[in-house]
Parts: C-alpha cells; sequence; structure tokens
C-alpha cells in the first residue's frame, strides 16, 4: 500500500494559504497519529524561521519545535508531517533532503508563488517518494 497523509479538508487549505505568497519559507509542524501507512495530521504549528538566510531556506526555531515535540507527546500525538514553502516547484531541495534524512517523516512541500503542493518523503537506500494527501 502506497504511503498517504489525510487532512481535515479546512486544515489543508488554511495550511496551503499560509504558505502561498510568502517572501520567506515557513515551517510548519503538523501533529497526529500514524496508522500503518497513513498519517493522520490533526493540527499544524508555525515555528518561527530563524534562518540567516531566510529567503532561500528555513530552520526552525528549536525552542518552538521542542515545545511542539512534547506537547504533541503529552497528548499521546506525534509530528506526522513537515510543512514548508519555496518560491519553485513543490519538490525537495538540496537543503531539504538533509533534513528529510533527519526527520523521517512526510515533507509538504508549497509553491509560495502558484499554492501547488506534493508531498515526499526520503525512503530506503536515500530515494524519494512521494505521497499522496487526501482530505476528509
Amino acid at each position: 500500500m502506497a504511503l498517504r497523509i489525510v487532512f481535515p479538508h479546512d486544515l489543508l487549505g488554511r495550511l496551503v494559504g499560509e504558505l502561498k505568497h510568502c517572501s520567506i519559507e515557513r515551517v510548519f509542524f503538523c501533529v497526529g497519529v500514524r496508522r500503518d501507512d497513513t498519517y493522520f495530521v490533526e493540527d499544524c504549528v508555525e515555528c518561527p524561521n530563524v534562518s540567516k538566510a531566510p529567503r532561500v531556506e528555513f530552520t526552525a526555531d528549536p525552542v518552538c519545535t521542542y515545545r511542539v515535540i512534547v506537547e504533541a507527546e503529552g497528548k499521546g500525538r506525534e509530528v506526522v508531517v513537515i510543512a514548508h514553502c519555496h518560491p519553485a516547484r513543490p519538490r525537495p531541495s538540496m537543503k531539504d533532503l538533509k533534513g528529510m534524512k533527519l526527520w523521517k517523516v512526510p515533507w509538504i512541500i508549497v509553491d509560495s508563488t502558484t499554492g501547488d503542493y506534493a508531498a515526499w518523503i526520503m525512503g530506503e537506500d536515500d530515494e524519494i517518494v512521494e505521497v499522496k494527501v487526501e482530505t476528509v
């Protein structure tokens, strides 16, 4: 079975809306649960981009990132998706690939110029696999 991400319809719309037409890269940690090959998203929390070059990369604020993880775990949840934007087609950049090696969850990338999006995960042998995004 193929991997998939399931969002509440309104949450995905808000997330893409937040990431469209941004002048800097923004990052959201989406929390929920994983069941087998499905990542169920319940909420998305933005962490400030503290990169010195926020127009071309993101570095999520580490204190915010820690807080999101701890709060999710306290509710029996976890970070199941990382979402961010850049002004290009929604494919992982070289910097994204480095991050994907560390965060073994799907990454949703939104083209901040068009609002187009796609999701990816780094699989076995570092291959990049597209993940289906669905809404309910």
